[in-house]
């Protein structure tokens, strides 16, 4: 086993280092030990092919949970079979156990190494090692480019206060190069990357990428990987913007019209009539002018003109405006709706009262009356006293 480099990672940006050992095509491994931990990955002319992390972020569980290709309660199930067979691959045990297909295996394993390889990005000090010999396990088709890799680091797993010191020790002033535009796609750039990129291929420096409809740390993440790749010309000041289009800053002319009014002659303003302004009209602009010289400016004192005026702001301010003249719409008179007569009331039905009962007959009214007098207390007579 033959050492091919060494260091540590404070010597110079990461970025710079693990793109080198693509750029170069290395075959080999490298090796990273920081905290008692150690991280692996292997290369093959360049391209990432393995990579361990001793992390639990970074489990083919954890991202297969991620990615949606398991389900929660299928966790516990597969951490239990990838303990209980320790030699077997992580990722064969878990495709085995959720019954995945091949393709979301392949897509699995992808994410698991391109993690595992950018999270070489968060150690902040540890010492690397790069060997000619590879230990880990290889599987065909799951390649990575080394650009990949080392956006994705740059975007998720550089602290912040690191992602801007390393930006500052590459300059100030950055413009892609003409020659590494076709390589692009292979960082895995988006919708969001494209305006930044736009940018970019001018030459801009930092502050012109800080823009409300732009993610600072997205933007900055950019330009560390361009930079990172050798894909950036880089200046420690400032430029002018180069556009490489070729247009000049001229106005284009307007292309000539072939129509019928092309051959008609365009009307030039009359001697001593101002320019309406802007955004105005110029048949309201000329009736204001009328009305403020009571109607002295040029042929305006004619009644015919007055109404030629009306007209054209009729037309352009509805049927319904009337000009500024002193006459008025009569509104239409208001009718009451013709609603729906109600219909007449109909007349109550009385029921038929009952007869009036008969009078009593003659020897009941007699034996009513006697017994009335009967009832009626007895005088007491009168005594006279002697």
């Amino acid at each position: 086993m033959a050492e091919l480099a060494r260091g540590t990672v404070l010597d110079r940006p990461w970025g710079r280092t693990f793109a080198a050992l693509g750029l170069r095509g290395v075959t080999g491994q490298l090796s990273l030990y920081a905290d008692n931990k150690v991280f692996h990955v292997a290369f093959d002319q360049g391209i990432v092919i393995a990579a361990t992390s001793p992390l639990a972020l970074d489990a083919a569980a954890r991202q297969a949970l991620t990615l949606g290709l398991i389900s929660t309660t299928q966790v516990s199930e597969v951490m239990r079979r990838q303990a209980a067979e320790p030699g077997r691959d992580e990722i064969d045990v878990l495709v085995e156990t959720a019954r995945l297909s091949a393709d979301h295996g392949m897509r699995l394993r992808r994410r698991v190494n391109v993690q595992r390889a950018a999270r070489t990005f968060s150690i902040e000090r540890a010492e690397f090692v790069v060997t000619d010999e590879i230990t880990l396990p290889i599987v065909p088709g799951a390649e990575l480019d080394i650009r990949s890799v080392v956006y994705l680091g740059a975007k998720q797993m550089l602290s912040e206060n690191r992602l801007n010191r390393e930006l500052g020790q590459f300059g100030a002033w950055f413009q892609i190069k003409v020659e590494s535009a076709g390589d692009l796609p292979q960082f895995g750039f988006g919708q969001a990357e494209r305006s930044v990129i736009g940018a970019l291929l001018e030459g801009a420096v930092l502050a012109d990428l800080e823009r409300p409809d732009v993610d600072q740390r997205t933007a900055r993440a950019v330009v560390y990987a361009l930079v990172s790749c050798n894909m950036c010309d880089v200046d420690a000041h400032a430029r002018p913007a180069n556009k490489r289009s070729g247009a000049s800053s001229a106005p284009v002319a307007a292309a000539p019209s072939t129509g019928p009014q092309a051959a008609r002659p365009a009307a030039s303003p009359r001697a001593g009539t101002p320019t309406p302004r802007a955004g105005t009209p110029a048949h309201a602009s000329q009736r204001r002018r009328e009305l403020a010289d009571g109607g002295q400016s040029g042929r305006a004192g004619t009644p015919t003109h007055f109404a030629l005026v009306d007209l054209a702001e009729r037309g352009r301010r509805g049927p319904g405006a009337r000009a500024a003249c002193g006459r008025r719409r009569r509104r239409p008179r208001r009718r009451p709706p013709a609603w729906p007569r109600q219909p007449a009331p109909r007349p109550r039905r009385s029921r038929p009262r009952a007869p009036p009962p008969p009078p009593p007959p003659a020897h009941a009214r007699a034996g009513s009356a006697a017994v009335r007098a009967a009832r009626r207390p007895t005088p007491r007579p009168r005594t006279s006293s002697s």
